[in-house]
């Protein structure tokens, strides 16, 4: 009974959800992946809300639930059927009266499941489709048959681009190729390391705290796209790959027209999420890394 209630739920949220965005039309980045989703995520947010009203998905607000209600601009009610019905009036009256709805929507684009991200490419137009890394053996692989079926799965959010989309690729991964085939025909803006990319990161440094030599504070490095080389510093957290999403975020402004410098410039805002190399200053002089 439980399992059909929340079959029945989802099926009324996903309803309004498609009837919100055909009625307000909002401009939509979506970002799938197995790798980095939620940070990427975040970065993109912070250089597409530059002079509009945007909204994003909610931490890592990527299901069949989380989805329909980033659209809706709803919370989640957990275990409160009141809640959950309130969820569902609010969600009435954004379709049957007109209310400030956002410009653009960041969503984040899970699939834990065979079919989760093919049934959203169905009615969700997507302007911008973010593909981060997908590793040899990618997250919830259990529920489907093999790593490539997985594979499969987030490649279908290129389906979801509208006429005039733009696939934003991560180029390094060994199915950079695959996922340029699937979108013939679609511009495509790839970033990474490797020097083919529209979008590199060169030059890695890391960030100390002023006067402690053993106290790293962030990552910085330089950002080369179309003959520029500019530097950016990323607060919080360490490694190279936590450079990642600002690369996705700066392909995206490339592909919506915007400036770089003004791109990078956004990314001042940014911090990355807890639990990705979080870099925590301990007692004693320590550095704690949340991973």
């Amino acid at each position: 009974m439980k399992d059909l209630l929340k079959n029945i739920l989802i099926a009324l949220l996903t309803l309004e959800a498609k009837a919100v965005v055909r009625k307000y039309k909002p401009r939509i980045v979506a970002v799938t992946g197995s790798v980095g989703k939620t940070s990427t995520k975040d970065a993109i947010f912070e250089v597409v809300k530059v002079g509009t009203s945007a909204r994003k998905s909610q931490k890592s607000f990527n299901s069949e639930l989380g989805l329909p209600l980033t659209i809706l601009g709803r919370p989640n009610a957990w275990n409160n059927p009141l809640g959950w019905l309130q969820n569902l009036v609010d969600g009435l009256f954004l379709m049957l009266f007109t209310s400030p709805y956002p410009k653009w929507l960041v969503l984040e684009v899970g699939a834990d499941r065979p079919g989760d991200i093919q049934s959203v490419a169905k009615w969700l137009p997507v302007d911008v489709a973010v593909i981060t890394r997908l590793p040899e053996v990618p997250v919830h692989v259990e529920f489907f048959n093999s790593p490539q079926e997985v594979v499969e799965e987030k490649a279908a959010l290129i389906d979801a681009l509208t006429p005039e989309g733009t696939l934003v690729l991560y180029a390094d991964d060994e199915r950079a190729d695959d996922m340029r085939r699937r979108a013939v025909g679609k511009h495509i803006v790839t970033f990474g390391f490797n020097e083919e990319v529209n979008v590199r990161a060169a030059d890695f440094e890391i960030v100390y705290e002023v006067g402690v030599a053993h106290a790293p504070i962030g990552i910085k490095a330089k950002i080369q796209v179309e003959g520029l080389s500019v530097p950016v510093t990323v607060l919080g957290t360490a490694g190279a790959h936590t450079l990642l999403p600002a690369l996705a975020s700066v392909a995206v402004g490339r592909a919506l027209g915007k400036d770089i410098v003004d791109s990078i410039h956004a990314l001042g805002t940014y911090l990355p999420p807890p639990g990705r190399l979080h870099l925590l200053r301990g007692v004693n002089d320590t550095t704690i890394i949340d991973d």
